[in-house]
Formats: C-alpha cells, structure tokens, sequence
C-alpha cells in the first residue's frame, strides 16, 4: 500500500488538465468467450497496447461494466450487442497506452434472452425484480473472477498482475470479490440452505493485485429475490482496494454514502490507517462522473491517478 500513497496519497490531484477527452476511443483489439464452472459462458473485450507481443510480460486491467451493460442503447427499451459504449472504449485505450493489457467482461449479452437486461437492472425500482443471473453480489463477482483466471492462464498472454476496475453495478461486484475472507465463510454456509451464491473457490488465480471501485453501492447484500438478505458481517479486504464516490451521487440511495463509510469502519484490520482499504470521494461529481465530454478538474485528477494506481501494480 506505500507505494500507491506515495503516488499522490490517495488520488489527490496531481496532474494538469490536458488529454481526458471522449473523442479519444479505441474499439477492442479482440472479442472472447470464457466459460465459468457453473456452466455459463460469459463474452470478454480485450485490448492490448501498441507495442503488443506476445514474447512480454504484461500487468493487465479487468473492467466491470455498470448496470446500463457494455453496450450503447438501440432501442428505447433494448440493449445491442453492436457496439462497445464509448465509456470502456475510452478507458480501454487510457490503460492500453499505459501499457496494460485491458478486458471488459461482458456480464449481460450471452444471459440476455430478450434484449432488456440492461434497462432491467438499471431501470427497475423495485430491487426484487433484478434478474438473478446477473445480480452483482451473488454472480457478477465470479464473472470477474472468471475473467482474471483467464488472462493468468491463457498462454498467448504472458500476464504478471492483475487490477479490477469496477464502475457502479461492477463496483458493488468488485467490492465483494475484495471480500473473500467473508465469502468463503458464506460460502460454506449458504450450500447447507440451498441458496445461489457463488460457483469458484477464491483460490489465488481467482484474486487481484489492486481492486478500484467507482461509485459502488456499499450495501453487499444480494439484489435479486433468491439472494435478499444475505449481508456481509465483515468486511477485510485480501488486497489493495480503493472506494472512489462521486460527492454528489444522485443515482444512487441517500445512505449510500454511510453504507460505503462503514465498510472502512468494520474493516478487520480495525484501523483505516492501516488497513488494505482506502475511500475518496471526488467532490463536485456525480455518478459517472468519469463519462464526460469536458475537461473538469476533479474527473481530470481522478482519472489520471486511478490509471497511476494500476501502472504502479
């Protein structure tokens, strides 16, 4: 954790305003299916830096998708596989040009049976009503620990470290894989009551180097009707986890906030100062407050120690 505080304690600014503009794309490099132990097959986008070559070794960036899913919007009420959303197509050529090999893990095209999961789970106010297969406490985790098993095993890929990026729905996701002392205990308890919870063993070539969470909700129970009222008891986070809020987060509940504090406070290594997790909340933001057109100092400072944090895996 020293060295990431001594890269700008925090994701303090450090940086001039120059570059963060969403004009600057990449489409993948590559489009991937990687099949789960429960059965399931999940899709993957990859991309790879400039100089690629398959006799390096590289640090990689796993991102997960929010709640809209990977992709633009083709209907009013449906959801397309056509085209990668120009959010990750950004963020996939700001790690990529830094050297990262980067995948977006797909968590709702290949479980997607009428074309409205995406609006299903984001649109839907009522938390019952989120389909189970895509709930982010209790499936979408393994989708990304899927994901980092299949960049340390695939061997056209020489890859060393592994960082998560998850944004809103995939930050939640995040967060929990960050968790996996209490996953494991859950784990062994849930199997005797028959309930869904995960299908991996958080064995280490299901783990991250770093995990960075943007604007998570930190509530951790499950969000569809099978997994209701699964709570966490514990947070301990078994790597470097950085909590990023936006200060003005209408999207998400009024207690988000204090729900995403507490995860500092039940942190079992009792200290925040010495603990694997670190908050920041980027003030004068709102959720996604990463997808901008604009240059805005907070976004700009953000952006660019968040890319700093991975680079310095």
């Amino acid at each position: 954790m020293i060295k990431y505080l001594l890269i700008g304690m925090l994701l303090m600014p450090s940086y001039a305003m120059a570059g963060w503009q969403y004009s600057d794309k990449k489409v993948p490099d590559q489009e991937s299916f990687i099949n789960t132990e429960s059965g399931s097959t999940i899709k993957v986008y990859t991309w790879y830096p400039d100089n690629y070559g398959s006799d390096k070794e590289y640090n990689a960036v796993v991102m997960a998708h929010g709640c809209g899913g990977a992709h633009y919007k083709d209907e009013p009420d449906k959801w397309t596989s056509k085209y990668i959303s120009g959010k990750y197509k950004v963020w996939g050529k700001l790690l990529s040009d830094k050297n990262l090999v980067v995948i977006l893990v797909d968590s709702f095209t290949t479980r997607d049976e009428g074309g409205d999961v995406g609006g299903g789970v984001c649109s839907s106010s009522d938390s019952l009503a989120r389909p189970t297969k895509i709930d982010p406490v209790s499936v979408r985790p393994a989708d990304i620990a899927h994901a980092i098993k299949y960049l340390r095993e695939n061997g056209d890929i020489a890859i060393n470290k592994v960082g998560v990026l998850g944004f809103s729905n995939g930050g939640t996701s995040a967060l929990v894989l960050a968790n996996h002392k209490d996953l494991e205990r859950r784990n062994k308890e849930l199997a005797y009551e028959g309930k869904i919870w995960f299908d991996i063993s958080f064995i280490r070539e299901y783990q991250a180097d770093l995990i960075v969470s943007m604007y998570p909700g930190c509530a951790l129970n499950g969000y569809s009707q099978e997994t209701q009222g699964i709570f966490y008891e514990q947070f301990s986070t078994y790597t470097d986890t950085f909590l990023i809020a936006a200060s003005d987060d209408t999207s998400l509940p009024d207690n988000t906030k204090e729900k995403c504090k507490n995860l500092r406070v039940l942190d079992a290594y009792s200290s925040f100062e010495n603990s694997n997790m670190k908050t920041k909340v980027v003030e004068n933001t709102n959720h996604q407050f990463d997808y901008k057109e604009i240059d805005e100092a907070p976004v700009e400072d953000a952006v660019k120690s968040i890319i700093s944090l991975f680079e310095s895996m």
